[in-house]
């Protein structure tokens, strides 16, 4: 099996691309490259490629990263060759420290959630305007 298949065939798991929304999480360990510790750039290509070909649409998918005390976001896209695989599937890169966050109030009981954060919790506000129907009843 090819990575492209397995990535294939692990997301063809979770359903169809229809109306569907996501960020993809990327993984900085290290502003440095170091292989081995951050997302591969063949692992997002591979990825993306997996997605758009389930006809996933570039503007409801959101490559994301988030600043540590051992990692730059936007250096380590650039030193772990992240940047020209998202430029080739047109997606942005999205820093998370860079956009605005907002408290998020659960809509419906959540199992443990409504205990341990009474008040909701913080998260960036593109996750409610870009997928406001999969937020509807949370």
């Amino acid at each position: 099996m090819t990575l492209k298949e397995d990535w294939g065939a692990h997301a063809g798991a979770g359903g169809g691309a229809e109306d569907a929304a996501g960020d993809g999480k990327l993984n900085l360990s290290w502003t440095k490259y170091f292989p081995a510790c951050s997302t591969q750039p063949w692992q997002l290509e591979g990825a993306l490629n997996t997605l758009f070909e389930d006809g996933y649409d570039a503007r409801h998918l959101f490559p994301v990263e988030n600043r540590t005390v051992v990692t730059d976001p936007r250096k380590g896209a650039i030193n772990n060759k992240w940047m020209p695989v998202l430029e080739r599937y047109g997606l942005p890169f999205i820093p998370l420290m860079e956009v605005e966050w907002i408290r998020y109030e659960f809509k419906s009981p959540r199992l443990k959630l409504n205990e341990i954060f009474p008040d909701g919790i913080e998260i960036p506000k593109m996750y409610v305007t870009a997928w406001g129907r999969l937020f509807e009843g949370y």
